[in-house]
């Protein structure tokens, strides 16, 4: 009734009933969380699929790469082993064109040397000889010189000295091949006979530098006669500098 006091049992169901108002909005506002939860979490694993996704086909992509590149290297190193192979092949060919050509200009220069041993003088102070062109094509620009030595230790010696005096003098332009030149002579006044050294200088279609040592001592079963020193007989075929 209006005016009257509310009794322990009204207040009792008032609080009831307000705490049950409460308690159904709480549980409304947390089915809301819920619902929210839910959809974040789908949506993040659907994300986290998605990355799982990407991940594998860059896997895939880094994997076909690794074979490309494998493939790659083996075609690198196929074709280095070819490379080296076709090398060696073009060293060899190098080789065998270089010693055909070595052969070749053996078989054509020009070899200038004495047609015959020297022959001693009426007077038995000096030699005669003549120079000869045994090789395949004409000598150039010749030139010789021969002097009669004595002590034999003198000889390499007085040769040098002979192929640094001649160089660049001349005595015939031409010698053809298989062709004799005109007679030297070579005196020594007064004294005997030992030895005949000289040096003789050429060029020819393949070198400007040729020249031929020679050495010739008396034949000891005729004393008018000469025949070739053990040593002291040298080309440019044999060593590398005349001098």
């Amino acid at each position: 009734m209006p005016g009257s006091a509310e009794t322990p049992t009204d207040t009792a169901a008032r609080r009831t009933a307000t705490a049950t108002v409460w308690i159904a909005i709480f549980t409304v506002m947390l089915a809301v969380v819920n619902v929210i939860t839910l959809y974040e979490v789908i949506e993040g694993g659907a994300d986290t699929h998605a990355l799982a996704v990407a991940a594998g086909k860059q896997a895939d992509a880094a994997t076909a790469l690794a074979h490309q590149a494998k493939a790659q290297t083996g075609e690198i190193h196929d074709l280095a082993v070819a490379a080296e192979k076709q090398a060696q092949q073009a060293k060899r060919s190098s080789q065998i064109a270089a010693r055909t050509l070595g052969v070749l200009e053996m078989q054509q220069r020009a070899w200038v040397a004495l047609a015959a041993s020297p022959v001693l003088q009426p007077t038995g102070n000096g030699v005669i000889w003549s120079l000869r062109n045994y090789g395949g094509s004409t000598a150039f620009h010749i030139t010789a010189k021969g002097e009669l030595v004595a002590d034999p230790s003198d000889i390499s010696a007085t040769q040098d000295r002979m192929c640094r005096e001649i160089e660049g003098s001349q005595i015939w332009e031409l010698l053809f091949s298989r062709i004799t030149g005109r007679p030297r002579a070579a005196f020594a006044v007064g004294a005997p006979i030992h030895y005949v050294v000289g040096c003789i200088r050429y060029r020819d279609q393949f070198s400007a530098s040729r020249w031929t040592k020679f050495c010739y001592e008396p034949d000891a079963r005729d004393r008018n006669a000469f025949i070739a020193c053990p040593g002291n007989n040298y080309t440019d075929a044999d060593k590398q500098n005349p001098n």
